[in-house]
């Protein structure tokens, strides 16, 4: 038992070597009952008891097993123990010679031992050396602590002042924040009201936009609008410009008009007297025929058949004349008529502005170079008719009058002129007769000569 004590005390001496903590694993078992062996110098457990042990270690190697716990399993197998002392103790008895091997044994026992014990030392010498070089860096490590811990005090109170300082930034921050927040209320408040206020403005913006778009629209149409005035501007101008040419073609013409007027008067009291010169020649032939009655007694019947024939072809000329006169008096009465209604332009030319009416002016213009032709033609053809019923009444006189001479038997064509000249002198109005036909014939040749001039011109 005192064994199993001071091998007690030794393991647990190994243990506490081993780990300070006092436990120990139980793959590292084996190797410290060896060492205990060694140091004791007896063996605490037998090979088969080891043998025995191994598996529990090899199955279990990680399992803490302090000293208690391994004098316990120690314990498990004491009967094998005191059985092999019984086994061993007649032996020594019964043969020296065992104990003489055994002290042999015994002495390489003890020479290992010592060689173990030497080994020992030396292994505790240098565990020796090397806890004091541990406990050297421990110190050392201590003194670091506790400069560490002075320094951490230190630093705990500066911490703690600046705990302090922190918290009344903390309260500060807080009273900060406080206000911040209700900032932020009346920031969220005015976003609110400066949203709906940026609402409305959208709206409005987009009002004004769709209104902008419509105005121009509206400047558009304007736009187009006052470019087909502009053109229509300048078309009317134009036609102003055309008006007033016309106008003034118009004034030329109604000048011209007038003055045909007046023409046309004097071409109608020329008529007139033409009338009353062909009367008085009528009432003259009258007479002649009333005279020559009683000179065709004397005449052969183809004499009196010529010269009847004379007289009558000269009358009938100048029945023709007469109704020649009538219709032109007719048609300058109507040509007269067309100028008194021609001579008012105010109507005209209200016609023409009124309605901007291109086929009036143009209807009118035409009409006047009608008008105007319309006369010209119709006094030249009454000139050229009244001349060639002159030119035939002097012819017939001529004739008369030589034939009147041939009759006679005697006497030239100059007594025979002046046979005419005498008979007309012995007829009462013959001479105003004959000087109105000169007068007549002048009167037209001037007349053609004039009329010839203005067509030229």
């Amino acid at each position: 038992m005192s064994l199993l004590q001071k091998s007690t005390s030794e393991l647990e001496r190994l243990v506490l070597q081993h780990n300070p903590e006092g436990v120990i694993y139980t793959r590292q078992l084996l190797t410290l009952l060896d060492s205990i062996e060694q140091s004791c110098g007896h063996a605490l457990l037998i090979s088969p008891q080891k043998a025995a042990i191994e598996p529990y270690c090899k199955a279990n190697p990680n399992v803490e097993m302090t000293t208690s716990d391994i004098v316990a399993l120690l314990t498990l197998v004491p009967h094998q123990l005191h059985n092999s002392d019984q086994d061993s103790h007649p032996m020594i008895q019964s043969n020296e010679n065992e104990l003489l091997e055994k002290e042999a044994k015994r002495y390489r026992r003890s020479i290992q031992l010592t060689r173990s014990i030497r080994q020992s030392e030396r292994n505790l010498t240098s565990l020796t050396r090397e806890n004091e070089d541990r406990i050297v860096q421990l110190q050392s490590r201590v003194d670091d602590m506790n400069s560490q811990v002075a320094r951490q005090k230190h630093e705990i109170q500066e911490y703690k002042k600046k705990e302090s300082t922190s918290l009344q930034q903390i309260d500060a921050l807080e009273a900060h924040i406080a206000s911040i927040e209700h900032t932020e209320t009346n920031q969220k408040m005015m976003y609110r009201s400066m949203k709906k206020l940026y609402n409305e403005k959208c709206l409005e913006a987009q009002e004004l936009h769709d209104m902008l778009l419509q105005k121009a629209r509206v400047l558009e149409e304007t736009e187009r609008l006052c470019q087909s005035i502009n053109k229509e501007f300048h078309h009317i101008k134009h036609e102003r410009s055309k008006l007033l040419a016309m106008q003034s073609t118009l004034e030329r013409e109604l000048a011209s008009s007038r003055y045909t007027h007046v023409q046309l008067e004097e071409q109608r009291n020329e008529n007139q007297r033409l009338k009353e010169i062909i009367g008085g020649l009528q009432s003259n032939l009258m007479q002649t025929d009333h005279e020559q009655q009683y000179d065709d007694d004397c005449l052969n019947y183809g004499t009196d058949v010529f010269t009847g024939g004379s007289i009558s072809q000269v009358r009938q000329e100048l029945t023709q004349l007469k109704h020649a006169l009538d219709q032109e008096n007719m048609s300058l009465a109507a040509e007269l008529l067309r100028f008194d209604a021609f001579d008012n332009p105010n109507d005209t030319c209200q016609e023409v502005y009124d309605g901007h009416q291109m086929h009036t002016v143009s209807s009118t213009q035409p009409k006047a170079f009608n008008i105007k032709d319309a006369s010209t033609a119709a006094a030249n053809t009454v000139t050229t008719f009244a001349l060639y019923t002159l030119f035939v009444y002097l012819f017939g006189i001529v004739t008369s009058t030589f034939l009147l001479e041939n009759t006679a038997g005697s006497g030239t064509g100059f007594e025979a002129f002046m046979t005419m000249a005498s008979s007309s002198q012995a007829v009462p109005g013959s001479s105003f007769a004959t000087n109105k036909l000169l007068e007549v014939i002048l009167y037209w040749i001037e007349k053609i000569v004039f009329e010839k001039r203005v067509m030229t011109h």
